[in-house]
């Protein structure tokens, strides 16, 4: 845990979340979401030569420069990053990306949207999970970015397109260009003005099958702030506090419902 703020919520969030294998959990959204997203297909093929790419990123002490462009590291201050400090605190959790890879499977976005490609990892998850999907990932990092490319290239990903520059300036230009996002993972400049600004700018590209994430919804005060702000927009229809993430539904003519669910 990377902050006092962040350890109380994991110790209240583990005492009232609900839902461990689909038990309490009464809305279908959900009960679908849990049996047949999450824990239905326990371990698809490609999770293991993913594992093997970040392995070799954890071991690679190779130092790179890196451009912090959003709240910056917990862990450095220095513009001169080893590899394997990258990997070890910036990526996905296995498990959530894992997850994260799971409710790509089973809802088939064809058009995917990362703010925050970090070293490829995540991006990697989506790329197998489903490969017909679109997937537009930025990075405001060029040398995080050269790095996510080789492990891409290493797996033989086809499918994924890549931006490097400030998400503010990118962002726009993918969204004039793709129309549509059917899933979104918002995974950057964990800070509140520009996790909202960031949604806002989304939200017009959204359908009713649409699907966003928000990573680290208690990285700290602020970005919960965030998360609870863009709960309550009244587009969205159902939220998912699962601790490490958050995840959005905007299905018209739904009651809105927010959820605290043990990840499973």
């Amino acid at each position: 845990m990377g902050s006092f703020f962040e350890l109380k919520s994991f110790i209240k969030h583990a005492l009232i979340a609900k839902g461990r294998g689909g038990h309490g959990v009464h809305s279908p959204l959900m009960y679908e979401l849990i049996t047949q997203a999450l824990l239905r297909d326990k371990r698809l093929y490609a999770f293991d030569e993913i594992e093997q790419q970040r392995s070799l990123l954890l071991n690679n002490h190779t130092a790179i420069e890196v451009d912090d462009l959003g709240a910056g590291s917990r862990h450095s201050k220095s513009s001169s990053r080893k590899i394997s400090d990258i990997a070890r605190h910036a990526l996905q959790p296995t498990r959530s990306a894992q997850s994260l890879a799971k409710l790509v499977h089973h809802f088939r976005p064809q058009v995917i949207l990362e703010l925050g490609t970090s070293l490829g990892i995540t991006t990697a998850y989506f790329s197998k999970a489903n490969p017909s999907a679109q997937i537009f990932t930025v990075e405001g990092s060029k040398e995080i970015a050269n790095q996510a490319s080789m492990v891409w290239d290493q797996l033989n990903l086809k499918n994924i397109h890549q931006r490097i520059g400030h998400f503010d300036n990118q962002l726009p230009l993918i969204l004039s260009t793709i129309g549509q996002v059917d899933f979104a993972l918002i995974d950057g400049n964990h800070r509140y003005a520009p996790t909202v600004r960031y949604f806002n700018h989304l939200l017009p590209s959204l359908n009713h099958d649409s699907i966003v994430i928000l990573d680290d919804i208690y990285w700290s005060k602020e970005m919960h702030q965030a998360w609870v702000e863009i709960s309550e927009n009244s587009a969205v229809t159902a939220s998912v506090d699962f601790f490490h993430f958050g995840i959005l539904f905007f299905q018209n003519g739904k009651t809105k419902e927010h959820f605290k669910l043990h990840l499973p």
